[in-house]
């Protein structure tokens, strides 16, 4: 039996193109050579053979994070929690959901400020903006790593964010072409009765999962006056 949807629920995913005006770049769109650079470091096996280049990586990525601001549509979907329990569910390892105010945000792809250990029993620190440092250690011995989902490794908190689609009554999602699995099949799990809606002005409506509503525009423009009719009671 599936289970009940609460009313008063919203889930917000999200993915890179909510950050564009932030100062941080969408990979899929633009700064090629930088897509580039990620392929190669972003995996166990560079992980293995160039951990310096990785950890330098990692740093100025983390680095330019710190740089990055909230979005007004960060900002707006924060404002959702004045009425309504509100997860926010995101493909980005940048923490401006959370500079931006909301509380319950689900990193699938990991976090930047965070490295972990290599040991048995990962354990998880928040660096901050701090740089990491090539053999930094956790207090059992083992290797710190990015905090970070490479490719080949399972995304984190994936049927957490699978049961939060299902008992939601409003699901926004911001930013993402849905190309990308697991992470994409998520929507798919959204309810039928449910309000859900697409912000993205390059989404192809070939890849529409069943009953979300299209809106091509770009979340700075838009998701303000979604979240408005929200807060307002009203359907979008």
């Amino acid at each position: 039996m599936k289970p009940a949807i609460n009313p008063n629920k919203i889930v917000v995913f999200t993915g890179a193109g909510i950050s564009v005006s932030s100062g941080l770049e969408a990979f899929r769109n633009s700064g090629l050579r930088t897509v580039g650079l990620h392929e190669q470091l972003a995996s166990p096996h560079a992980w293995n053979r160039r951990r310096k280049e990785v950890i330098e990586y990692y740093n100025w990525r983390r680095e330019c994070a710190g740089k990055a601001q909230p979005t007004l549509a960060h900002l707006a979907i924060a404002r959702l929690e004045q009425k309504y329990e509100v997860v926010v569910i995101t493909q980005n390892v940048d923490d401006l959901h959370e500079r931006a105010g909301s509380r319950d945000v689900i990193h699938l792809h990991g976090e930047l400020r965070k490295v972990r250990c290599c040991g048995q029993h990962a354990l998880v620190s928040d660096i901050g903006i701090s740089p990491q440092h090539l053999g930094d250690t956790c207090p059992d011995g083992h290797e710190l790593r990015p905090h970070v989902v490479w490719f080949g490794e399972q995304v984190m908190q994936y049927s957490e964010a699978g049961r939060h689609f299902k008992t939601a009554a409003k699901v926004l999602v911001i930013g993402t072409s849905l190309q990308v699995d697991p992470a994409a099949k998520l929507p798919k799990k959204g309810r039928y009765r449910a309000e859900k809606l697409i912000v993205n002005p390059h989404f192809d409506v070939a890849d529409r999962p069943y009953s979300y509503r299209i809106i091509h525009k770009e979340a700075d423009c838009i998701v303000p006056d979604i979240v408005a009719a929200w807060l307002d009671g009203q359907r979008w």
